[in-house]
């Protein structure tokens, strides 16, 4: 019996509506499921939020020597980037990307630079248009276990910053229905990055009740 040939052009159709599908389904699961960083919408941070609080104070002073630009890659509501105005950063280098229009919408209710977009689109555009100064900073809390292509996420970030602070949960401890791809490890992370280009300047495996990992890179250059 003969086999049919399959097209490639339809294969690609195929694999892009199945992302599509995925990403429309991802953005009702991530309303339903993940913990708002403000609570009622005011300033006063929820539990989530204060953990961002511990961690950005953790790094605020490896941002501030980098330079003056943040791009906060997954930013929610705005918390974190309030909280990174508040330590000294200046307002007008803080940038974010989310994928939810509401909270989108909250953070730009506070007059935060936060736009709408899944991270893979956006950083792409970011890296061809030459959005953001050489020494830009990048923080990615909570985010690389819900992105579609984490290898191109992570190399864009390579393209993009001089230093990028990397938060993921720890996958035993986590059950949150938001997480589509597995939670990747530290070492997982770090071996998506050129030795000869990036240091490890920061990295704890287990912090905040086990809750989380934390890796840092700074660019040798």
């Amino acid at each position: 019996m003969d086999v049919p040939e399959t097209n490639p052009d339809n294969q690609e159709q195929e694999a892009a509506s199945l992302v599509a599908d995925r990403r429309a389904e991802y953005e009702k699961i991530q309303l339903r499921h993940c913990d708002d960083s403000r609570r009622d919408k005011g300033l006063v941070p929820g539990r989530a939020g204060q953990r961002l609080v511990r961690n950005i104070t953790e790094a605020i002073t490896f941002f501030k020597d980098a330079g003056n630009a943040v791009l906060d890659v997954g930013a929610g509501d705005g918390w974190g980037l309030h909280c990174f105005d508040n330590m000294g950063m200046p307002a007008h280098g803080l940038h974010g990307i989310e994928v939810t229009e509401e909270r989108v919408k909250t953070a730009q209710s506070y007059g935060l630079n936060v736009v709408k977009g899944f991270a893979e689109d956006r950083l792409t555009i970011a890296v061809d248009n030459k959005w953001f100064p050489p020494k830009l900073s990048i923080f990615c809390s909570h985010t690389l276990e819900h992105v579609t292509n984490m290898p191109l996420v992570i190399s864009s970030f390579q393209h993009l910053a001089s230093l990028i602070w990397i938060i993921v949960p720890i996958q035993e401890t986590t059950r949150n229905k938001a997480h589509f791809n597995p939670i990747p490890s530290l070492p997982y992370i770090s071996d998506h990055f050129d030795k000869a280009q990036w240091d490890v300047v920061f990295e704890d495996e287990r912090r905040n009740h086990e809750l989380e990992g934390v890796i840092a890179f700074k660019a040798k250059f």
